[in-house]
């Protein structure tokens, strides 16, 4: 019951609501993390100026939807990243 991805695991696989709601994390090394984010924030960087142009009339028309789509999947990148570093955070804690 010590391994920090149990609970990770069992909500991802085993909760009828977790498994809907909660994506496994990968279990990865720093150096791989840490070039993930990296990358992922290169490429935020480049769609910052169209996330603010779709968010400023706070609606996303048709022309729109495809450019906010895109933007929400790395935008739900760098939330796995940030649970994949969580996770080798509270692994390094334990050992």
């Amino acid at each position: 019951y010590n391994k920090p991805a149990l609970s990770n695991y069992y909500c991802s696989h085993e909760c009828p609501i977790g498994r809907k709601y909660v994506p496994e994390v990968e279990i990865k090394d720093l150096s791989q993390i840490t070039l993930e984010a990296l990358s992922t924030l290169n490429a935020l960087e480049k769609e910052k100026t169209r996330f603010i142009d779709i968010a400023a009339d706070n609606k996303i028309s048709d022309a729109e939807k495809q450019d906010f789509a895109t933007i929400q999947e790395k935008l739900e990148k760098i939330s796995m990243i940030a649970d994949s570093l969580r996770l080798w955070m509270e692994q390094q804690s334990q050992t």
